[in-house]
């Protein structure tokens, strides 16, 4: 090899040693730039998300300067690192979301206030307890018979209510009417999969071990195991009130004028026994029953209050909701959130729930706000001037309900139409009871019910939640929103797991009536075997036997609003099964 290429071969070499060394501080600058780009990235994620922290890592907590004052250059590993892990730990720890509930929690921050969370064990005769107690109080005081499996005419006037919900919620949704499709054997072994999941996702599932989160001094939130190290939401925490309030200026003053004007005029009823039709309570029930406000789903109805003689307490007043019938869990769908569960079984007509919260003008909530619900809308003053007027009673042909409207002052109807013709509606986000995590559902089991007592002051008015049919113990309640609540919010991602649900709305077109009515029979079945296991058989085992004494000991009379709300959907049915003989029969017997 001549000089001249030994010369080039060790330049070359020289060249390339020198590009190694040069390379190396290179790849340490890009590589503490793409640690530096991550770290911005998760800084800014845990901003925009607060509520999806999770606990930083390692590379998290390099670079950040602990207590003691170092600081260390993100993605070096120093000797002080490897010497104080202790104190990382500690810092990983204290970094720790406070709004995820752990094994060994004993409290938990929520909107910036600390809840108490308790263990609590759950045996089966603990998750049954309020339904016995409930079945024995029935059977001693009111005589009922016992519980078993709906009607098939209760089963088919549940089945076309959801398929009417579905058939609105399509339309709504379209603008179309339904085009029935050919149903094969293929799309009816799906429909039947689909049946078997809507009830399973209904059946809510229990542990034996439980977190219990008390919200405030009263309402609780009970999590199970299995639900540990999960994100809990702010929306949980919120003030309880039994009644509803009014903390806006221009509503307070209606409402002082409404309560001024109605203690001139007689709006309560002084019956010595019990209250009949022809008391001033009894007629303001009439001639609210007898106009209509708008959704036929959202009545509206009178009763005595506590100013009566009676005290709320007479067969023509509604019934309240029981203390210990419900409870709030945490669904298994974490996503779903907290929940209304039944404790103990509920017949048609009967009060499962009330739901208090603030009164706000409508104006000023914003379309997205899944809390509110409007009370009062600008019709609803059209129908009280009807109903307070002596030539919208004509109708009802009542002389007592005349003379009652004659008597009441025209300052207060004049100032009871002006309430009634403002957009009112109750929030109860911040301030509220266990009504408030009643979910929405497509077709629910429970609807509203807008109760008035102690004149026509609409800030005196209560929302109370009606069962629509029999709902057993451990069973979800639920109620339908709006329309344009479902089709606005809920159009793809609703959770509520019934058949009639907007997410199964492209299977509507191969659905039958048939299939509702098997949807509601395999739902009955499987929460009534378990209420059979546990609550029919725990009494004839002979664990504290009824006696026929004790069963009519006292007898209460069964209130009129459930006669009339049982009879209206099954007297329906009954009358198309009947055969046209006997129809003929009657018609020849009463002429």
């Amino acid at each position: 090899m001549s000089k001249s290429n030994k010369k080039e071969t060790r330049k070359s070499v020289r060249i390339r040693a020198q590009q190694r060394t040069q390379l190396k501080p290179r790849g340490q600058y890009e590589l503490r730039r793409r640690q530096e780009l991550r770290g911005q990235k998760e800084r800014r994620r845990q901003e925009e998300f607060p509520a999806q922290k999770v606990s930083p890592g390692p590379q998290q907590l390099r670079g950040q300067q602990d207590p003691s004052g170092h600081q260390d250059l993100p993605g070096q590993h120093s000797l002080r690192e490897q010497q104080d892990a202790p104190r990382e730990h500690d810092l990983r720890s204290r970094r720790m979301p406070l709004n995820v509930i752990h094994k060994n929690s004993k409290e938990i921050t929520l909107k910036g206030k600390v809840l108490k969370v308790t263990d609590v064990e759950m045996s089966i005769d603990d998750m049954w307890s309020e339904a016995r107690e409930h079945e024995l109080r029935c059977h001693r005081i009111g005589n009922r018979n016992q519980v078993k499996l709906p009607s098939d005419a209760i089963l088919e006037a549940l089945a076309e209510r959801a398929y009417c919900k579905m058939s609105c919620l399509y339309t709504y949704k379209t603008g179309n009417k339904i085009k029935r499709e050919y149903t094969s054997k293929k799309r009816e072994q799906e429909l039947e999969e689909l049946i078997k999941e809507c009830v399973m996702r209904k059946y809510m599932k229990f542990e034996k071990n439980r977190k219990k989160i008390e919200i405030n001094g009263v309402d609780s939130v009970f999590v199970n195991e299995s639900q540990y190290e999960t994100n809990l939401a702010d929306t949980l925490v919120f003030e309880h009130i039994d009644k509803n309030e009014v903390k806006e200026s221009k509503l307070k003053r209606m409402a002082s004028k409404m309560e001024k004007l109605e203690e001139g005029n007689n709006l309560h009823c002084e019956c010595e026994g019990e209250c009949g039709p022809s008391c001033p309570c009894g007629q303001m029930e009439k001639m609210f029953r007898s106009s209509t406000f708008g959704d036929y789903s959202n009545r509206r109805t009178y009763t005595c209050s506590d100013k009566c003689r009676c005290k709320g307490s007479c067969c023509e007043s509604i019934q309240k909701a029981p203390e210990k019938g419900t409870e709030v869990v945490l669904h298994q769908e974490t996503e779903k959130g907290a929940v209304v569960v039944a404790k103990q079984y509920f017949d048609g007509g009967e009060t499962v729930a009330s739901m208090s919260g603030i009164y706000v003008p409508t104006k000023g909530l914003s379309r997205t706000d899944d809390y509110a619900m409007d009370i009062i809308s600008e019709e609803d003053g059209n129908v009280v001037r009807k109903i307070l007027t002596a030539e919208g009673n004509k109708a009802m042909g009542s002389v007592v309900a005349k003379k009652f409207v004659n008597s009441l002052s025209k300052e207060l109807k004049s100032a009871a139409v002006k309430s009634f013709s403002q957009e009112i509606s109750l929030n109860p986000r911040d301030a509220s009871n266990i009504g408030r995590f009643i979910s929405s559902s497509c077709s629910g089991n429970v609807e509203t019910t807008t109760v008035y007592s102690g004149g026509l002051n609409p800030f005196n008015s209560q929302i109370v939640l009606r069962a629509i049919g029999p709902i057993f113990p451990n069973m979800e309640i639920d109620y339908q929103y709006s329309q344009e609540y479902i089709t606005g919010q809920l159009d793809s991602c609703c959770k509520c797991g019934s058949l009639a649900c907007i997410v199964n709305i492209d299977l509507f077109c191969y659905m039958k009536h048939s299939h509702f009515v098997k949807y509601y029979k395999c739902l009955y079945e499987t929460f009534y075997k378990d209420f059979e296991k546990n609550v029919h058989k725990h009494f004839s085992e002979g664990r504290r036997p009824l006696k026929r004494q004790e069963r009519t000991r006292q007898r209460v009379q069964q209130p009129e609003y459930r006669k009339h709300y049982i009879k209206s959907m099954v007297q329906a049915k009954e009358q198309e099964e009947q055969p046209a003989s006997t129809m003929l029969r009657r018609s020849a017997a009463k002429k």
